[in-house]
């Protein structure tokens, strides 16, 4: 039987964030830290903001996004006010370990997150995920009943979504732009193709609720 090769993530602080570090944020609220492992053998980093409330908000950022970003955790703590809330590395991403592929394996992350989740008896579980995170959210809830509701903000609903995000992703091709992605943000690439259509899934969440959030800049 062949062995699984596991990929640790790390802890980072404000001074290993790259140029995040302007807007890294430590979370202030009573959390817990927590790490889980995908089917494919890489680590998921996370916090969990726990105050007993019977539904939990699992959040998924986005592209050269992280958790301990700025707005995301004045987000997290926010929602915290209302209920628990998760918010989670994608591989490739802040703590996690492995590489992103731009939506294709993040499913498997958000797979381990669930099951994570799902330990702790709530009530209700919604999944929110902005830009790459919001497309992860609509392909993980089509195969799974895990989650009650969703909603995305600015996700891209097929495959060329922008001829201006499509021309960044363009530059990833290249190595010395991966190696300046991996410094600045960091962020490790593998793939940064979108591998999927979300529009073509969206049907199969039915009858759970989905928000979408959007506004002009970002179709």
């Amino acid at each position: 039987m062949a062995t699984q090769t596991l990929h640790y993530g790390r802890p980072l602080t404000a001074r290993g964030a790259g140029v995040r570090a302007l807007w890294w944020r430590e979370y202030s609220k009573p959390h817990r830290t927590f790490r889980v492992v995908t089917r494919d053998g890489v680590e998921i980093r996370g916090v969990h903001l726990q105050n007993a409330f019977s539904t939990l908000l699992i959040y998924c950022h986005g592209f050269s996004a992280c958790k301990n970003l700025f707005p995301i955790a004045r987000l997290a703590e926010a929602l915290a006010d209302e209920m628990d809330v998760i918010v989670f590395d994608f591989r490739g991403h802040g703590e996690s370990g492995g590489a992103t592929t731009f939506g294709e394996k993040e499913v498997w992350d958000l797979e381990a997150v669930m099951q994570y989740a799902k330990s702790f008896g709530y009530a209700r579980i919604v999944v929110m995920g902005s830009s790459m995170g919001g497309a992860v959210s609509i392909r993980s809830a089509a195969d799974s009943a895990d989650c009650d509701a969703v909603i995305t903000m600015a996700a891209f609903a097929h495959k060329q979504f922008s001829r201006f995000s499509m021309a960044g992703l363009e530059l990833l091709k290249w190595s010395v732009s991966r190696r300046v992605i991996r410094y600045a943000t960091p962020t490790r690439i593998e793939r940064a193709v979108p591998p999927y259509c979300p529009r073509d899934f969206v049907a199969r969440l039915s009858p759970r609720p989905l928000l979408v959030l959007h506004v002009s800049v970002t179709r």
